[in-house]
């Protein structure tokens, strides 16, 4: 599965470079990242579920005084991104094991899903209800949509921001495919 958006190279590198920044005490470059990432995170945390826009923002907020908080430590090892993604996906569980609910299955944003004569993923079909659809996924399972499909990530990239080996992504994501089909409507 390939993905349709590409992010730029070289902005990952200026994000790294920020975060180098911000290591030696610069400000401005926590300023410059909130700005790069702040709403793909708010897409982030509102196709995971479990929260709305409000708390979402929070959770932005949360994940932004984790990421300068480890700055001091802060290492390129991987793609700044991925890095990222790894603190709001702590920050994310942290808050929905605090508050001790279930997930949401109400959310005004759609869910994409890319179908082909023969069900499986190649073309964008947007429909309104989707996200209830993905907020029945188990929470392994709707994580490695909401990565592959809406923050556009690669299958290395999944793997190393779960921890998982990338056979799992794989199989995570076709068996949440499969399961989506079996619960979405079928529209022919």
């Amino acid at each position: 599965m390939k993905n349709m958006e590409k992010r730029p190279k070289n902005r990952d590198k200026e994000d790294q470079e920020r975060m180098l920044r911000l290591k030696k005490g610069d400000r401005n470059a926590l300023s410059e990242l909130i700005l790069g990432h702040q709403k793909s995170l708010s897409n982030f945390f509102m196709k995971l579920g479990g929260v709305n826009r409000e708390d979402a923002e929070d959770l932005i907020q949360d994940t932004f005084v984790r990421l300068y908080k480890a700055s001091s430590n802060y290492e390129v090892k991987a793609k700044f991104t991925t890095f990222l993604y790894m603190l709001a996906r702590h920050t994310w569980i942290d808050s929905i094991r605090f508050k001790n609910r279930r997930i949401s299955t109400t959310s005004d944003l759609p869910m994409e899903l890319m179908r082909d004569e023969k069900n499986s993923i190649s073309q964008v079909e947007i429909s309104q209800d989707m996200q209830v659809y993905l907020n029945k996924l188990t929470e392994k399972y709707r994580e490695v949509v909401v990565l592959n499909f809406y923050m556009k990530f690669k299958y290395a990239e999944i793997a190393e921001l779960l921890g998982i080996p990338i056979g799992t992504v794989r199989s995570r994501l076709h068996e949440a495919m499969k399961r989506l089909r079996e619960i979405v409507p079928n529209e022919d």
